[in-house]
């Protein structure tokens, strides 16, 4: 009895050692908003609708909006851009991964005292253009690097190097189409497509796309430009990577509610629509007066309301897009 009791004062120990070694964040107040630089990636908290968390050239922020007071902390990264976040919950808890253009991958999770960062070894150094989780298997999450697709399965988050990825190409985007979400769709930047149909072991090239391409290249660059294809499965995305091809993509969001309506943040057209028209795809441009629209994201309650994060200020719309306004003051 009494050996299980020093076990049991030995286990009390360790665990009030480990949380004491535990390094929580501690966030920092920026009244400045202008020295974060440009906003390229964004999230509203689902369950709190008033907090966003952003990446931007200089770090990892989060916002507060509280009756119409908007204040900004600095979380981590300082100095470092950020690509991409996703949030997720395991076990109850928030979890931020975020995506960084030179150092890899980071793990954020949220505890009572505050975030607790992980870098994510297995990742490596890489870019990281893409953190996307599967709709149909969430327990799957996927990170795009430059060159590298990982993996995850399951909690707590363990990344794989996927060798199936195709070679000798520069990766883009991952995207997961709601309308067909069994799919994984990699765009390259020399404007090859490839598709997954078993959660990334094996990918298969779009033979066709290059005529798609060379039709539509030139015709895509004007502000408003129909796309008259065959109703064909795949034909939604034929034309997607003709817009790639023709400019710099930085995201691509499906419409909360409509899986057939696609936003499109670039570096020359700003924030441009695709949608279904009957038998065709119409590639609309929605506003570019703020300059390159780096990502998008959508109210949780309300898809009208639309939020972009430009070069320098978040703009936000309640229409749908019909007028804006900055967030930060």
């Amino acid at each position: 009895m009494k050996r299980v009791r020093m076990i049991m004062l030995y286990l009390v120990i360790a665990i009030l050692a480990s949380n004491c070694a535990q390094n929580y964040l501690k966030l920092k107040t920026v009244e400045n908003y202008k020295s974060i630089g440009a906003i390229r990636a964004m999230v509203i908290d689902p369950d709190n609708k008033n907090t966003m968390y952003i990446g931007t050239d200089n770090g990892l922020y989060v916002i507060e909006n509280l009756n119409g007071k908007v204040k900004l902390e600095l979380i981590d990264l300082e100095n470092i851009r950020v690509n991409t976040i996703l949030l997720e919950k395991q076990n109850k808890k928030k979890v931020l991964y975020v995506g960084t253009f030179c150092c890899g991958l980071y793990e954020f999770t949220k505890a009572k005292k505050g975030w607790i960062p992980r870098y994510v070894e297995e990742v490596g150094n890489s870019g990281i253009s893409s953190i996307v989780k599967d709709i149909v298997s969430p327990e799957y999450l996927y990170v795009l690097a430059n060159k590298k697709l990982f993996r995850s399965k399951g909690y707590p988050r363990h990344f794989e190097a996927l060798d199936s990825a195709p070679k000798n190409t520069f990766f883009k985007l991952l995207v997961i189409d709601p309308a067909s979400p069994e799919y994984l769709r990699l765009v390259c930047f020399d404007n090859k497509y490839f598709i997954s149909k078993d959660k990334g072991n094996t990918w298969e090239e779009d033979p066709t796309l290059k005529t798609y391409l060379h039709s539509w290249i030139k015709k895509i660059k004007s502000t408003s430009v129909s796309a008259n294809f065959s109703q064909e499965k795949e034909i939604c995305w034929r034309a997607v990577n003709v817009l790639l091809a023709s400019d710099a993509i930085f995201t691509m969001k499906f419409h909360p509610k409509d899986p057939k309506i696609i936003y499109v943040g670039s570096l020359s057209n700003g924030l441009s629509l695709i949608t279904r028209i009957e038998n065709k795809w119409e590639i609309t441009n929605i506003v570019n007066k703020y300059g390159p629209v780096f990502d998008l994201t959508f109210d949780p309650d309300n898809s009208k309301i639309i939020y972009i994060g430009t070069k320098d200020n978040i703009y936000v719309s309640k229409n749908g897009g019909d007028s804006w306004k900055k967030l930060l003051p």
